[in-house]
């Protein structure tokens, strides 16, 4: 069972207040979730993992077809501005803003 202290000792380590309702309710449902992934956990498979898997691949596959294309000018006629055959877009980065 997760403790209303190992609650409030997240929710300090992540920097947001809860109340003591707050703690208990959040107590109660992790101690859930974990109690729920356990049984996962210790429940047993009829077959094996590898019978498991082949039997819900059923992915059906079909051939590659090569289909025209739409016209390039065509498309280029829909943007805002162009260079040769590619669109053209502004320029989003500040002068000097360093990102990371």
């Amino acid at each position: 069972m997760v403790s209303v202290d190992k609650i409030k000792r997240i929710a300090n380590l992540a920097k947001i207040h809860i109340s003591e309702e707050e703690a208990n309710q959040l107590a109660e449902q992790m101690s859930s979730i974990i109690a729920f992934a356990d049984e996962i956990n210790n429940s047993s498979l009829p077959v094996s993992e590898e019978e498991l898997i082949n039997e819900y691949d059923r992915t059906e596959y079909r051939e590659d077809e090569v289909r025209p294309s739409s016209d390039i000018n065509d498309i280029l006629l829909n943007s805002g501005g162009t260079q040769g055959n590619f669109f053209m877009v502004k320029d989003t980065a500040k002068a000097g803003r360093r990102y990371g």
